[in-house]
């Protein structure tokens, strides 16, 4: 498993935080099913938290993808959609 933490980032009034954590763990994964997931590489587990004012939020994403298990990479991929 690979970790990526991109630090606290401030921006529009207020501070945002991501940690992906990525690995190519699938044995749990069901051949039967495995099967529908050509290219499946990588499990990602992605945590975002905001922080605007006096409250803060967090949010808690996964996602399959048939890129290598190298967070800060796949980190960077995320950033650049939202």
């Amino acid at each position: 498993m690979t970790r990526y933490d991109s630090g606290p980032e401030k921006g529009h009034g207020r501070t945002e935080q991501r940690v992906v954590r990525a690995t190519d763990y699938l044995d749990w994964f069901e051949p039967a099913e495995r099967k529908h997931w050509l290219g499946l590489r990588c499990l990602v587990d992605i945590t975002r938290t905001c922080g605007f004012r006096r409250e803060t939020s967090s949010e808690k994403c996964n996602d399959l993808t048939s890129h290598a298990p190298e967070a800060d990479k796949i980190g960077d991929m995320i950033r650049a959609q939202w």
